[in-house]
């Protein structure tokens, strides 16, 4: 019987084989096809990469354009990005991961972790109402929305003095917590403190041993360098915009790759933290979980969601994961906006989930 069994399953694998091969081949070609109409469509965006995930891994990547137009430099799908806020649900990932250390209780105080700087409030709201969980939902009350960035050769603020305000606003309790939701950079930056006082180490440092390298995320990075290669970024109207760096780096600060992002993301929907980070939280009308838009599509199906914004770039995410899969959007410019429709246009063609909404018009 046992081998009756295993000759049975031999012979599964070699039919199903050909079979997944010819699936992925398929979404090669639409994705490739639409992907290359839209580099001739839209010039105005200079360059831009696309993932599509399923069941945990990136089954298909592609760069188009250009990384730098004026070093003739080619866009692929490991040139590093800025992903902007998308940083936040990677962050929120390491934060689960130390809830689920036991080095820190989400519906804790986060002062009372914290000793290089304290959460102060305004009026009578009271501190001790800022919890980990509701600073990852943005229902804590801070804030500043969020930042700008600095020039690559400004001399930077320290991560305290930036939470009191020097670089943009400072971060404070504003209005009652958990009462609803107000998006605070400012919450995911004091979470980034947060991570540096638990594991004594700096936040890029942490983040390199904890989420990047167990997941083999190679180019990716929360510290720009000129070294990095990243790519070039470009205003709206075509100028090249000067790369800016970030003090706020768990709000805002990711440098990633399509490959990259998307198999954090196919890591993160196999993960048990995905099930907290999906979930809408209280005071949130629903609408947001940890670092991700928690939303369906106009037929009902579960959709996560999640968009970075810069003077120089546009990178969004889309998950359904129901289905075990996702596509990552990543551009070098805010008019790359034009992108998303066409290649999630594409991607519906291929998958069983039902994204057509986004071929309308």
């Amino acid at each position: 019987m046992r081998l009756k069994i295993g000759l049975f399953a031999v012979l599964l694998l070699l039919l199903v084989a050909p079979v997944l091969a010819q699936d992925v081949d398929n979404l090669a070609a639409i994705m490739d096809s639409t992907l290359t109409a839209v580099e001739e469509e839209f010039p105005f965006v200079p360059g831009f990469s696309v993932a599509v995930v399923k069941d945990g891994a990136v089954i298909w990547s592609g760069g188009y354009g250009y990384a730098d137009v004026e070093a003739g430099t080619p866009a692929t799908a490991d040139t590093l990005f800025p992903a902007a806020s998308i940083s936040k649900v990677v962050t929120a990932y390491a934060i689960l991961g130390m809830a689920d250390e036991g080095l820190i209780d989400l519906d804790a105080p986060v002062n009372s972790y914290l000793t290089r700087w304290q959460v102060t409030a305004l009026g009578r709201n009271d501190p001790a109402n800022v919890t980990i969980r509701r600073i990852l939902s943005h229902t804590a009350g801070l804030s500043a929305e969020g930042y700008p960035g600095f020039a690559a050769d400004a001399a930077l603020p320290t991560l305290e003095e930036f939470l009191d305000g020097a670089g943009g606003d400072p971060v404070r309790m504003v209005i009652s917590a958990g009462r609803t939701f107000m998006y605070s950079g400012g919450g995911y930056t004091v979470l980034q403190l947060l991570i540096e006082e638990l594991s004594g180490m700096s936040y890029e440092d942490y983040m390199q041993s904890a989420v990047f390298e167990p997941l083999g995320m190679t180019n990716s990075t929360f510290v720009w360098t000129p070294e990095l290669g990243a790519a070039a970024q470009y205003d709206r109207n075509g100028e090249p915009f000067l790369n800016v760096v970030h003090v706020d780096q768990a709000a805002g600060g990711l440098l990633t790759s399509a490959n990259d992002l998307g198999a954090f993301f196919g890591a993160l929907m196999q993960d048990a933290r995905s099930g907290a980070i999906f979930t809408a939280a209280e005071g949130t009308r629903e609408e947001y979980g940890y670092g991700v838009y928690v939303d369906q599509t106009e037929s009902g199906e579960r959709m996560i969601w999640h968009d970075g914004l810069g003077r120089g770039m546009h990178a969004i995410f889309y998950l359904f994961p129901d289905a075990g899969e996702g596509v990552v959007i990543l551009t070098n410019t805010p008019p790359g906006t034009a992108v998303v429709n066409p290649a999630m246009c594409a991607y519906d063609r291929w998958s069983d989930v039902d994204a057509s909404e986004f071929c309308e018009g």
